[in-house]
C-alpha cells in the first residue's frame, strides 16, 4: 500500500514577488551609467526581466533580484520598492527644521509642496540627484570638522540638528532647494496673475460658480513645474555643483566657509541665517536682509 502522496515544495517560498518601482530602477541605472543590456551581464539578473520592469510591464520581481538590482544600482532596496524614504540607506528623507510630524515625510522642502502635492512624489532622478550630492558634501564636510579646518565647526553651529544622527538637515535642505526649479522660478518671476471672480458671482448658478472656480484653479496650476522640467534641472543643477565643489571634495583644495554660509543664507530667503520656525506649519523665507 503507497503512502500518502507528496505535495511539491514550492521552489518560490522563500523569495516571494515583492514591489518595484521601475520608475526608480531607471533613474539609479541611469545614474550608474548602466543599461538595462549592461545589467543582463550581472548574476543572477537577466536583460529581459529588467527591461520589463524599467518599462513599466510588470511591478514585481523576486526578492532577491530587487535586492540584487538595489545593490548593483547602489540605492536602498526600501527605495527601490517604492517606499517613503531616501535612496540612500540611513539617509534623512523629507527634510524639515526642526522636524514635525505634521509636516513629514511628505515634503523634502518647504518651496517644494506644491510640486510634491501635485506630482506626489519628487521625480526618482531628482531624489538621486539630491541624495549623492549631499552624500559627497557631508563626508567632506565632516572630514573637515574632524581635522580643525577653520569655519566648519562653526557653520554648523549656525543651522539646528544633530550632525551623526539627522545628517546636516537644514543645510542640506538649502542644497536641494538649490537644485529646485520651483524655488527658482518664483524667484525670478512674479507669479501669474488669477482671473479675476465676475462681480455677479452672487447670482450665478452653483454649476457656473464652480466652472469659475476650476478656471481659477487651472489657471494657478499652469504655473506649476512639470516632472520633467524640475527632473532636468536637479540633474543639471547637481552635477555643476558636483564639478564646482570636485577640488574640495577630492582634498585638493580649502574650503571657504565664510563664503558658503552667505550663499546658503540667501538660499534660505535672506542674507542672514536668523531662521525661525513658521508655528503654522512650514517655515517660509523671509525678504533678503543685508549682511
Amino acid at each position: 500500500m503507497s503512502g500518502p502522496k507528496k505535495v511539491p515544495r514550492d521552489k518560490f517560498a522563500d523569495d516571494p514577488l515583492v514591489p518595484i518601482s521601475g520608475r526608480r530602477l531607471a533613474a539609479a541605472l541611469e545614474q550608474q551609467g548602466i543599461s538595462v543590456n549592461q545589467v543582463g551581464k550581472y548574476p543572477g539578473l537577466k536583460q529581459q526581466t529588467v527591461s520589463y520592469i524599467v518599462n513599466g510591464r510588470t511591478k514585481r520581481c523576486r526578492s532577491s533580484r530587487r535586492r540584487r538590482l538595489a545593490d548593483v544600482a547602489q540605492v536602498s532596496e526600501a527605495w527601490l520598492a517604492g517606499d517613503n524614504v531616501a535612496p540612500i540607506e540611513g539617509f534623512p528623507f523629507g527634510l524639515s527644521s526642526p522636524p514635525d510630524e505634521l509636516w513629514r515625510p511628505h515634503r523634502t522642502d518647504e518651496n517644494l509642496r506644491r510640486f510634491v502635492v501635485d506630482s506626489a512624489e519628487l521625480p526618482p532622478g531628482y531624489q538621486l540627484s539630491w541624495t549623492h550630492l549631499t552624500d559627497q558634501i557631508l563626508v567632506a564636510w565632516k572630514r573637515d570638522i574632524d581635522a580643525g579646518v577653520k569655519g566648519a565647526a562653526e557653520l554648523l553651529e549656525l543651522f539646528p540638528g544633530d550632525f551623526e544622527g539627522e545628517a546636516w538637515p537644514r543645510v542640506s535642505t538649502l542644497l536641494h532647494r538649490a537644485l529646485g526649479l520651483t524655488w527658482w522660478r518664483r524667484r525670478l518671476f512674479f507669479p501669474a496673475r488669477l482671473p479675476e471672480a465676475p462681480a455677479n458671482l452672487a447670482e450665478l448658478s452653483p454649476e457656473e460658480v464652480k466652472d469659475v472656480s476650476l478656471a481659477i484653479v487651472q489657471e494657478a496650476n499652469a504655473a506649476t513645474v512639470s516632472p520633467d522640467d524640475a527632473d532636468d534641472f536637479a540633474k543639471a543643477g547637481a552635477s555643476a555643483i558636483e564639478t564646482l565643489l570636485r577640488p574640495w571634495v577630492e582634498g585638493d583644495k580649502a574650503l571657504n566657509y565664510g563664503a558658503v554660509s552667505v550663499a546658503l543664507g540667501w538660499l534660505r530667503g535672506g542674507m542672514l541665517l536668523d531662521w525661525t520656525p513658521n508655528e503654522s506649519g512650514p517655515d517660509q523665507a523671509s525678504d533678503p536682509q543685508p549682511s
